[in-house]
């Protein structure tokens, strides 16, 4: 194989509520990759403070954090997976307790 592989995965790819993320060992002299492996995603849509379900707690705290007066950072809060806690993400939580996604 002529490759020295890391010792420790590196997070390629972050989960996120909408999709699985992925980890893998690089070699320490070129791009090669090994032993990729898929990170789940997040459990349950919308389910910010990990309570296993979505509902008016988790939207309170998105608001919260939106607003900037919630300093936890939680993971799972940037529901459309863009990098951002922001409106868009508000707006998914609506739609989600509202079923309509």
């Amino acid at each position: 194989s002529g490759h020295t592989f890391s010792d420790k995965f590196t997070v390629d790819k972050e989960p996120t509520a909408l999709e699985s993320g992925q980890k893998s060992r690089h070699c320490l002299y070129c791009e090669a990759v090994t032993d990729v492996t898929v990170i789940p995603a997040l459990s349950v849509f919308g389910d910010i403070n990990g309570d296993g379900i979505a509902n008016g707690i988790d939207s309170n705290i998105l608001s919260k954090i939106i607003a900037g007066i919630h300093n936890q950072p939680y993971a799972n809060a940037d529901l459309n997976g863009d990098g951002s806690v922001n409106a868009m993400d508000c707006q998914l939580m609506k739609r989600l307790l509202a079923g309509i996604i």
